[in-house]
Order: structure tokens, then sequence, then C-alpha cells
């Protein structure tokens, strides 16, 4: 006889200590394929399906963070070599044991929770009423009753699936052909449903809210209600009718203060109390699958003992027979040696990265720097973060200028002036202390290198920073250029500078304000972005202003030739200019585009609010 694993991905609540449920007397009902269910028309694809790099449709492929940037929610499997999550973008993610596949969700809606009880028979519940389900073939998405969000979902057979709503209003239930919306009356606002057998389901909801299901008619505990006035219990879970855990949470002002945050019903009597066992922040999956943490240490229940796994902890967890899986961010997990690794063998997630500022040196020599204070570099195989100084959740790294394998600067908005000698990043003094951002730096060659304050010019000589004695009172804004003899200044009110080797020059301004950014691929050609699609250009003798079409303001802007420049469009992709035109280039989902590099044809890289990006036309 075929037995199936139960998993989910539903967040909800766990503790245990009695024996776990027995297993049904009989085999359950098969799958229900795709083909016999309501379904509805599917979205348009916005992810190629195939193996990583992962990629949205038109070009546009993850580099970092592995394997792409987009937060993840759900988790199903039934083994290690067979898992799926649900993200943010319409992301599906499956991992065969080897690598990760891409999906795109059939429905719009975000999907909060997976859950399932085979590796073909997969539900997954979301926002506005979303429900999908996989049959081993296809995501479908399948009719729903309800436009109200779902964000727990519970079973026991492919024909006995429960779901519940976060904002209190629906309960659903499939019974192996159709959702159905289940009234429960006044006896509880909905939040979340944990299904134990077809007559033991648990209904948790609002204001201490709870009912239960005996298969033949629906119970509310009112004495629930009063200890746990205050509280929604927002999760719910359960080893047997005799062995059922609530979690309350979004406490609201009562006097006296509710005490009580975690609730245990023993078969005859609720019980509240601020913790179990020492721990806390409890969830649950299946009977005997439960998950707990008391702030340092993780532990699991399977069945019948608690385990104390060791530190971290991690989002979604989900036990199979090869091991235990989780979400952190953008990536699953898998527990080994008393830590949570990637499965793909990359480094662990540790924050969502948002880029502000790339710069390739040779293909195998790239730098991106961001918020936080973070660097990360690529080898030409693979991005690593690399630490600096800049450790404050306040700083941003904007500047950033790559002179040699050796030799690097970047500069930060609290005023952080870092210098990379080939091994590591270190905070380098100024010609006095800079108490104010520093906006840029480039430099022509490890002893001539230019950084801009709002209201100071700076030059580095190869050993020390010194102020330079500007003729003019003004505010800086950005600065570039492509050799010692050809360096560009440009100021917060449109004004213009060139450095000749020898002295600055005032040079003619046709700009419509502060440039938002600066690319120079000659002395005659330089390329400046500004408010609504503006752009303007140098061509030796005059500046030209342009209007791209771009109907937001443009960010960045980089090229690898007169005929290949990129600029950005925060709100919507990138702008490309081939020598004749201006084309704009948009991926198919919102990815918060910051900034562009490209030093070749063909070769561009995107930094985003999701990660780095390749992109290809």
């Amino acid at each position: 006889m075929q037995k199936f694993s139960h998993f989910t991905v539903a967040l909800l609540f766990a503790l245990g200590c009695t024996d776990p449920q027995p297993p049904p007397p009989s085999e359950p009902p098969p799958p229900v394929p795709n083909e016999s269910l309501c379904t509805l028309p599917s979205a348009p694809d916005v992810w190629e399906e195939g193996p990583a790099p992962l990629c949205l449709k038109g070009g546009w492929c993850f580099s970092q963070p592995s394997p792409q940037g987009f937060q993840l929610s759900g988790l199903a499997g039934v083994s290690g070599d067979d898992l799926w999550a649900a993200g943010e973008g319409r992301l599906l993610l499956h991992w065969d044991g080897v690598t990760y596949s891409a999906r795109t969700s059939p429905a719009e809606g975000r999907i909060f929770k997976l859950w399932g009880l085979s590796a073909n028979d997969i539900w997954g519940a979301g926002e506005r009423g979303t429900l999908i389900h996989w049959d081993g073939k296809t995501w479908a998405r399948v009719c729903s009753p309800t436009q109200g969000a779902l964000t727990t979902i519970s079973g026991t057979a492919p024909d006995d699936v429960w779901a519940a709503g976060g904002d209190g209003e629906d309960l659903l239930h499939f019974n192996g052909k159709v959702w159905s919306t289940v009234e429960l009356a006044d006896t509880v606002d909905p939040m979340a449903v944990f299904a134990v057998a077809r007559d033991d389901v648990w209904v948790s909801g609002r204001f201490g809210g709870l009912a239960h299901w005996n298969g033949q008619a629906w119970t509310r505990f009112s004495e629930l209600s009063s200890i746990a006035r205050g509280y929604h219990l927002v999760k719910i879970w359960g080893t047997s009718s005799t062995n059922i855990w609530a979690h309350g949470d979004f406490q609201f002002d009562y006097e006296p203060p509710v005490r009580f945050r975690y609730f245990h019903w023993d078969g005859s009597t609720w019980t509240g109390m601020t913790s179990v066992d020492g721990i806390v922040g409890i969830e649950g999956l299946t009977p005997d699958n439960g998950w707990g943490g008391d702030g340092n240490d993780l532990f699991h229940w399977d069945g019948n003992t608690w385990h104390k796994l060791g530190p971290r902890n991690a989002d979604a967890k989900l036990a199979t027979p090869d091991g235990y899986y989780g979400l952190e961010m953008h990536a699953m997990m898998r527990w080994s040696d008393g830590a949570w690794v990637t499965l793909d063998g990359s480094p662990p997630p540790e924050q969502q990265w948002r880029i502000q500022r790339i710069v390739q040196r040779t293909p195998d020599d790239v730098w991106a720097v961001g918020d936080f204070g973070f660097a990360l570099h690529f080898d030409g195989g693979r991005w690593t973060q690399v630490q600096t100084p800049a450790t404050s959740t306040d700083e941003r790294l904007g500047g950033l200028s790559v002179l040699s394998s050796r030799e690097a600067w970047a500069t930060g908005s609290l005023g952080s002036l870092l210098h990379w000698d080939g091994a590591s990043w270190a905070r380098f003094p100024a010609a006095r202390p800079l108490n104010t951002v520093l906006v840029d730096v480039w430099g022509a060659a490890t002893d001539d290198v230019w950084a801009v304050t709002p209201g100071n010019l700076l030059h580095y000589d190869g050993a020390q920073w010194s102020e330079y004695a500007f003729p003019e009172t003004t505010t800086f804004a950005r600065i570039h250029g492509t050799s010692p003899q050809d360096v560009w200044l440009f100021s917060g009110y449109g004004q213009v500078w060139h450095w000749d080797g020898i002295a600055w020059t005032q040079r003619p301004s046709g700009l419509p304000g502060s440039p938002h950014g600066v690319w120079v691929g000659a002395v005659d050609d330089v390329w400046t972005t500004h408010w609504q699609g503006r752009m303007t250009h140098w061509d030796g003798t005059a500046w030209t202003d342009i209007r791209t079409g771009a109907d937001s303001d443009l960010g960045h802007v980089a090229g690898s030739g007169r005929n290949d420049v990129w600029a950005t469009v925060p709100n919507s992709g990138v702008l490309h200019w081939d020598g004749v035109s201006w084309s704009q280039h948009s991926p198919p989902l919102p990815l918060g585009i910051t900034t562009v590099e490209s030093r070749a044809p063909g070769e561009v890289w995107i930094g985003s609010d999701k990660g780095l990006l390749r992109y290809t036309q």
C-alpha cells in the first residue's frame, strides 16, 4: 500500500506532548488532476522555465543573490529532491536535488502558503482568494468562492482540504471537486485552520475566538475568549483532540493587561501561558512535525519529543524523511551540522541588498556597493560579499571607482571614505573629518583620484587626500572622466567644469539642473540624466537636450561606447542608445532598478532592490 507523507508550509502553531495521530486505516483517495477541477485562465508567464540561472521573460537573469531576489513565503515537498516554494513576483521555485528551476504562478495574486499530501497534490493559497493546484504536471488556477486573503491551509486527504483567511472573514473547504465557503454563523471570525482528521478540525480567529468541527457540527469554546481576550489567535496546531495549541498575536489595550500568549487544550480545559517549557515562537506543520524556538536555538517536535537542533531559525520549516528544510528570505535552506545552509551552496542570506553602484573593470573583476555599507565582488563565476567598516544600518555606499585588482575606492552617505587594497576594505583618512555625505568618487590612476561632497572637491595623490581649492563656491553633485586629462565635474545647479590635467575650466551648460547620473565616454561624448525622461549630451561643441520618451525621472547612466549607452528608469526598466535612437526595455515585474553598468556590448549589469541581474537583449 502506498503511504502518503503529509506536509505543509502554513506557519501554524506547533507543540505537542502526546503520541502522534495514528495513520489512516486505509489508503486515501488518489490526487485530483487539474483537468477535473473548475479552473480559471492563467495569467501570462513572467518567468522563463528551466534550470538556474533563473530569468524573467525578456532576458533579465538573476546573478546575486542566489537563486533569485524575491521574498519566499511558502514551502512544500515530500523529499529533499522535490521541494516547492512560493513567493513574491508570482514565483514558484522548484528544487530537484541538484538545481533550481522556476515556474510562473498561474494567478496574479501572491501565494502565502503551500500545503500538500504528495508530490503530485499540492495546494497554494494567497491574496484575493487565490487558490492554485499542482497535479504533478501543471500548476492551475482554481476557482475560489472568495476575494479575501487566504493565509492558512490544512487537510487530511485529497478530498478534505481547508483554507482560512488572515483577515478573519473566510473559511473554505475542498471536497475533492470544488471549494465552497463554510458558514460559522457567530461562532468565530476565522484566521487559521488545522485539520487533525475529517471529524477533528480546529478554527481560531479574532479576539480569542475558537471553534471545533466534529464531523457533524461546530462548537464554540467561549471560555478561551475570556482568557485570550485582546488577542487574535493567528495560529493553531495539535496532535489530537486532547492536545491542541493556539498562538495569540496583535495584543490590544485591555485592562488589566493580557498575561497569556499561548493556549493549550487538554481535551477538557483551555489553559493560558506566557511560554511553553521555555520555548516561544512555536509553529506547527503536521501532528508529528512541530517547530519552536527560545530566541537562540531551534527545536523540532517529532510526535513524541522535542529535539534541540541548534542555533539559527528559518521560515516555513518542513521535515521530510531525508532532512529538515526551511526558507530564509529568497532561498531554500537545509539543516546540516547544527546550522541552516543553502541548497545550492551559495552564501547564507544575510539581508536584502539594495544595489547603489556597479563598476566592471574586467569581466572577472566587478564590484557592487549599496545600502548597509555592503560590498560585493564578482570573480567571473560567483559573487562574494566582502565586509566593509561601514556597517551602520543608515550607511549607503553610493560612489565607487575601481582602478585595479588592488585599488578601489567607495564613498558613503555618512561620510565614509573606503579603500580596497586587494585584501580588505578600510577607512581612509580624508584631509579633515567629513561630517557630510560623500556623493561621488572617480579615479584615473592609483595616484589620481577625485571625490566630492556637496561643498568640497577632494583629490588623492597616491599618499594622502587633500582639499582642492576650487575657484568657485557651489554644490557639487557628480564627477566622472576617461583619463587624467579628461575629468568632468557637475554642480547641483547644472554648472559644468572640465579638468585637462592642469586646471579646471567652466564649460557652457545646457543642463536643466543637477544631473542624476553622468557617464563620460570621450571628451566629445558626455551624457547626463535628469527628471521626466530628459537627458543631455555633449558632442564636443554644445549640449543637446534630449527627450527620451520615458515618463519618469532617470537615474544612473553607463556605456561601452558611442553606440551603446544605458540609463535607468527606476520604476520601469532601462533605456538604450544604439547610436541612432533611445529604446526602452522593461522587465515583466517591478524590480526597483537603481543602477546600470556596461563595459562591452551585450554585457549589462543591473542593480535593483532585488539584487544583481544580467540583462541581455
